[in-house]
């Protein structure tokens, strides 16, 4: 009988590749069954082109993945592990190049985008999901870790713990992630002993903040690099097989839940013509087969259809357990119908919900969440399995606001349905920022007022009176640097040609000489801060163009005058094509944010509030009046909630998330920072008071950060040195020596107790707080 051999894309490089293949004496015992067109793109986890491999359930499955900050070498590490395993015949190996393989991910050099592998050690098969570090893509980390069973902490040596450090630790600790070995990698590059230990202590100290066993925790020193270049093998090969051990041995095999209904949360889709869909994902919970039933529950949607066959990494499954790497070919359904956040089940074992209660713990400052109480209709975004989507908050009866650091109930309600269950957990995020983390406790039944309101993104009216809006006349840099006092809030921008401006606002220092910052222009080339003759040349339009300004939506918990803000501003069109960005001149009339200034006084831009008011009704026809919690000129107007505001209030937040995530908007955060900071570092929620501590500390007294090697100097100057301790702790790589003096357990005198992070409380447990060994005092 003819085999039947399926060309997937990309499999042969259109005729040519099928004429290659047919041209072979084998023409009479091959039959194409179809050829989908090679221009389309290739499923992640789908379906291999090659001859198919069955999958031997010969060793327990384990899902891992790297966590880190950027560029501390988490992919390199990735592709380091399967190259030191492919030698063995446990892995086949991954270039970093093919690890990362979006065109963004070449370009800018970062992972953008989770990515898995597979390997396996004697003991084990590993599903290796390689997370992006970069700030801008935290949601896609989210997503990509839900499944994870421990992970791999990559710290660089040369930097220590940075922002994403923290970030990826405390978002893998609110999913769940129990069990964590660190790697801290390019050690090659570093040949002080002693920035080596203070590197380990304050990881130790990290984790032990977030609660992980810090004493016991493995920690491998080595070089991702010098493993893939086969250079210095103590901290290369070696380092990486240690690091395997420690995997091994330390992180538990997980319970599967295989006596449950299957549920597979969509990942990823792709087409394959004439046989169907293909959905990928890591199975929650269950067993799947071939030719099971199945139906697609999400985004408003219930589909039916049948498996009709399984893969994980491109080799043939008759079954697929709960925590496979999976992707599942599904009959008679259309890509477009099927998108990443549903969720595939056994049919009738999932109802949507829209309206829940939950149990919530709200991050203090100090763990990196807000700094100010939210009250009901506050408006994060949710994430879990792998949708988001925007919930609108309830407080209970009795309950006026929620303090961070706080642990509460809550009534969360969705814009539409989604997959929630009781014990589900999700994690809280505004913007750029990760609020609390929570559990479902129960699911609740919405009524039709409430379901009308939540698709229409306003609240039901109960519960705190809503925020108004507010319409103001501005005409020049002054008023316009008024509206930074105005956060969290939409508006519309109006200049004297007509065109109209839509914005949200966000979050930057009115320090800055930017008190607007609207549309983007890209500017990679530019090896410095923009010119000021470069930002007045691509101005949109000019503060005394403008003349109306709307807001809607206003969060008084915001609108303070001692909070600064981020405006976005979306055109209805491009200018020229293309995005650009636009500036305001510098604020000249002094600092309005001071106690003592007054608004009403203040003549130094020229305009007397009286004159302010006539020429707004002579020139403009709005009668306008002063509003002191505002500090702006505003006149009230009714309350827009239009399908139309709503998608354009979308369009603002997204382009704001590309002006944060250019070059330029970095380049010039980090010239208009005094000292020549980034953002990142400046801001960092890494930042830790020194009072009252001898160890050497991540900032000053003043709260600016230090980098690592400077934090080495003041140890040694500040009479408190860490020797090497390595070979003591337990899963601990050690190094060859350097010259560096090791001392014997309990031969130090002990440190300080380790503080929390910026200063706060320190959660560590009696036994974590016990003398770190191999310190010394210096005479």
């Amino acid at each position: 009988m003819a085999a039947h051999v399926m060309l997937l894309r990309g499999a042969y490089n259109g005729a040519a590749g099928l004429r290659s293949c047919l041209s072979r004496s084998v023409l009479g015992v091959l039959r194409v069954v179809a050829l989908a067109p090679s221009s389309t793109a290739v499923c992640r986890r789908g379906f291999s082109v090659e001859a198919k491999k069955t999958y031997v359930r010969d060793k327990p499955h384990v899902n891992i993945g790297t966590i880190g900050h950027v560029d501390h070498g988490k992919t390199t590490l990735t592709a380091a592990i399967t190259k030191i395993l492919s030698e063995t015949g446990n892995a086949k190996f991954r270039k970093y190049e093919e690890i990362d393989n979006a065109p963004e991910e070449k370009e800018r050099g970062i992972t953008i985008c989770a990515s898995h592998v597979e390997y396996a050690t004697a003991n084990r098969h590993y599903s290796h999901t390689d997370c992006p570090g970069h700030a801008d893509y935290i949601k896609n980390m989210i997503t990509g870790t839900a499944p994870l069973d421990g992970c791999i902490l990559v710290v660089a040596a040369t930097e220590g713990q940075m922002p994403q450090t923290r970030e990826h630790l405390l978002l893998a600790k609110q999913i769940g992630v129990q069990y964590v070995v660190v790697y801290v990698n390019k050690a090659d590059m570093v040949s002080d002993n002693e920035m080596l230990d203070l590197v380990e202590l304050e990881i130790r100290e990290l984790l032990s903040d977030f609660g992980y066993d810090s004493d016991n925790t493995p920690v491998i020193f080595g070089s991702a690099l010098c493993a893939l270049e086969n250079r210095e093998p103590k901290i290369g090969l070696e380092s990486v097989l240690k690091l395997l051990e420690a995997v091994d041995t330390y992180i538990p095999l997980p319970p599967r839940e295989l006596d449950k209904p299957f549920l597979l949360p969509i990942d990823s889709t792709c087409s394959i013509p004439g046989r169907g869909t293909v959905v990928t994902g890591t199975l929650e919970r269950g067993i799947i087969k071939k030719g099971d039933e199945c139906e697609f529950v999400g985004h408003s949607k219930k589909l039916r259809s049948v498996v009709t066959g399984i893969e994980m990494f491109h080799q043939s499954l008759e079954r697929a357990e709960a925590g496979d790497n999976m992707g599942a070919l599904v009959r008679g359904l259309r890509r477009e119908e099927v998108r990443r956040g549903m969720v595939m089940c056994k049919p009738g074992s999932i109802q949507p919900h829209q309206k829940i209660e939950a149990q919530v713990y709200v991050l203090s400052k100090e763990e990196g969440g807000r700094s100010k109480p939210f009250v009901a209709g506050y408006k994060p975004i949710l994430f879990s399995l792998t949708w988001d989507m925007v919930g609108r908050i309830s407080l209970p009866p009795g309950k006026e606001l929620v303090m961070p650091g706080e642990d509460t109930t809550l009534i969360v309600t969705l814009r539409q349905p989604v997959v929630l269950e009781i014990g589900q957990r999700f994690t809280l995020r505004d913007g750029s920022r990760t609020i609390g983390t929570g559990i479902v406790t129960r699911t609740l039944e919405i009524t039709a007022e409430e379901r009308e309101a939540a698709a229409a993104g306003q609240s039901t009216g109960k519960g705190p009176p809503q925020c108004p809006v507010f319409e103001g006349v501005y005409n020049n840099s002054r008023m316009l640097h008024f509206l930074t006092a105005v956060v969290g809030s939409t508006c519309d921008v109006k200049v004297k040609n007509g065109s109209t401006f839509e914005g949200i606002f966000k979050t930057l220092s009115s320090k800055f000489e930017l008190a607007v910052d609207a549309v983007h222009r890209k500017t990679s080339e530019q090896t410095a801060g923009p010119r000021r003759e470069d930002i007045v040349d691509t101005m949109v339009f000019k503060p005394a163009d403008v003349m109306l300004v709307r807001f809607r939506n206003i969060d008084f918990n915001y609108a303070t005058k001692d909070k600064f803000t981020d405006s976005a501003i979306a055109m209805n069109s491009k200018v020229n094509g293309e995005h650009k960005e636009k500036v305001l001149q510098r604020w000249e009339g002094g600092d309005s944010h001071s106690d003592d200034y007054d608004l009403e006084s203040d003549l130094s831009n020229g305009w007397d509030p009286n004159e302010m008011f006539k020429f707004n009704e002579e020139n403009y026809g709005v009668k306008t009046t002063y509003d002191s919690s505002l500090a702006s000129y505003t006149v009230p107007l009714e309350k827009d909630n239009s399908e139309e505001f709503r998608q354009r209030e979308a369009r603002a937040a997204q382009l704001a998330r590309e002006i944060e995530s250019s070059p330029q908007y970095r380049l010039r955060i980090a010239m208009e920072n005094d000292d020549g900071r980034s953002e990142e570092e400046k801001h960092s929620s890494v930042q830790r008071q020194a009072s009252g501590r001898d160890s050497p500390s991540l900032a000053t007294r003043d709260g600016k950060y230090n980098p690592l090697p400077q934090r080495v100097r003041e140890g040694s100057r500040g009479g408190v040195r860490c020797s090497s301790s390595r070979g003591g702790r337990p899963g601990v790589g050690a190094l060859p020596p350097r010259g560096g003096a090791h001392h014997p357990d309990g031969g130090a005198s002990p440190l300080p107790d380790p503080r929390g992070i910026n200063g706060g409380p320190s959660r560590m447990s009696p036994k974590s707080q016990r003398p770190i060994r191999g310190a010394k005092a210096m005479s």
